[in-house]
């Protein structure tokens, strides 16, 4: 399954401070669907808001579960807050050893 997250699914409203020793945004993707094991995801970050296009963001998968998985976000370029911005994503079960595409 692969798709956009964070809350409501969309863009996300972001609560990210600037990076420069803060700590980074805990977020939690759910999976359209749910898995019968825990899948391997690979994720990506997306700005979605035109004023922050030049951000660099980092991303860390924290956990997965059958369910979704939680993801810390920072910033690592500037000193200032990102309004916007998407997680897109896909996962899959490494039990089958292939790649399904979204819904």
């Amino acid at each position: 399954a692969g798709g956009s997250g964070g809350r409501g699914g969309g863009d996300i409203e972001s609560e990210l401070a600037a990076y420069g020793g803060g700590q980074p945004e805990v977020i939690r993707v759910p999976f359209k669907t749910t898995f019968g094991e825990a899948p391997r995801v690979l994720v990506t970050s997306r700005i979605t808001c035109p004023y922050d296009r030049q951000a660099v963001l980092a991303l860390t998968v924290r956990t997965v579960d059958t369910e979704g998985f939680e993801l810390n976000v920072a910033r690592v370029d500037q000193s200032w807050q990102i309004q916007t911005y998407a997680v897109d994503y896909i996962a899959w079960l490494p039990s089958y050893d292939m790649v399904t595409g979204p819904d």
